[in-house]
């Protein structure tokens, strides 16, 4: 994945290959603890619950991680709390990284520990696809940090115990005409793609019965990014910004340099921008649309949280500057001259709204 996909490559959720159809065989063994068959092979966690939570995802999809990010730690607590029965369907479709961790995560269910696994590798999900990140070695350390250090845990990465297993998976996601990742569905139907998927509070409103909330067009309350940051030039042209001052915030900062007199942007929106990313530990340009010449379309939805919160508000015609920590960017994740831990700065030109 390019650098400048770090930014707007969740726009578009990853979609399966067709390439992908085959035979299910009527009975595929073995199959990990907890796995059900009637269930389309998924690990399922509170089979008693009377809600049903299902959700496919790929362990190397950005969308997916998003999706984590946003709605991955309520649904822990509604799995510990034990009133969500949650199917998860591990597939497989982004390459032999994403299979090897859809095998493991078999291995970690025989030990009890699968939703454990699934947070484990989201968090410490790859800058990009099969970078060589994820191997068997990688793997067994991977669950070794979350307690899986026996050495059957080992054996049955090492032998890929779950291959025939994984394909299941995949195999049932194609009868279920589940096309793209993620897919979330409660109680047999598909969450709204639009809003729950990327907001905690429409999601939890959808778990919980409750009426959802009304997208907000309210700018969203942030430290005063200009305090830190000085730019220069106009609307429309590639902005100069003076070196970052100081001890970079640890919560979103955003100013509006030029306030556009547009459409407003809400969390549902679809938008189209030029915009300049800067590193705050070096004052370097990561990524510039401008320098490329072409702006940028995407889902509000589909980016990085930072983007998601901080550009609400903003109007067409408008130039607003962020500055975000890096628990609402990348987190850890590092790729090429993008930084582990990196707060990022960027300026956004919003040239259109739908």
């Amino acid at each position: 994945m390019k650098l400048r996909n770090l930014v707007i490559a969740i726009a578009s959720a990853a979609v399966l290959s067709s390439s992908m159809v085959a035979t299910q065989a009527a009975t595929v063994t073995p199959i990990p603890a907890g796995a059900s068959v009637s269930n389309g092979y998924g690990i399922v966690v509170n089979p008693t619950a009377k809600k049903q939570l299902d959700i496919w995802e790929d362990f190397q999809c950005p969308y997916c991680h998003a999706f984590e990010g946003t709605s991955g730690s309520y649904i822990a607590s509604q799995e510990k709390a034990k009133t969500l029965k949650v199917v998860y369907h591990p597939l497989s479709f982004l390459g032999d990284e994403s299979v090897a961790l859809a095998q493991a995560s078999g291995c970690a269910a025989d030990a009890k520990k699968y939703p454990e696994f699934h947070a484990a590798a989201f968090a410490n999900q790859a800058a990009s696809e099969n970078s060589g990140k994820w191997n068997a070695k990688s793997i067994i350390a991977l669950g070794a940090s979350i307690g899986l250090t026996s050495p059957s845990f080992a054996a049955c990465v090492n032998s890929k115990k779950y291959a025939k297993w994984v394909t299941a998976v995949e195999n049932s996601a194609v009868a279920a005409k589940v096309n793209s990742t993620p897919t979330v569905l409660f109680n047999g139907k598909e969450i709204d793609r639009n809003t729950a998927y990327s907001s905690l509070a429409a999601f939890t409103a959808i778990i919980e019965g409750k009426t959802a909330p009304v997208s907000s067009a309210t700018t969203p309350k942030a430290l005063d990014a200009s305090k830190y940051i000085t730019v220069t030039g106009e609307y429309g042209k590639a902005p100069t910004l003076s070196p970052a001052q100081g001890t970079p915030p640890s919560e979103l900062a955003l100013k509006d340099l030029v306030v556009g007199t547009g459409k407003t942007v809400l969390p549902t929106s679809t938008l189209t921008v030029h915009y300049e990313l800067v590193a705050w530990s070096d004052n370097k340009i990561i990524d510039s649309s401008y320098q490329r010449g072409q702006e940028a379309t995407f889902p509000l939805s589909g980016v990085i949280q930072g983007w998601q919160i901080g550009l609400v508000g903003a109007k067409e015609g408008g130039r607003r500057l962020l500055i975000i920590p890096p628990a609402l960017g990348y987190g850890s994740q590092a790729s090429g001259p993008l930084k582990a831990n990196e707060t990022l700065i960027f300026v956004v030109d919003i040239y259109k709204v739908s």
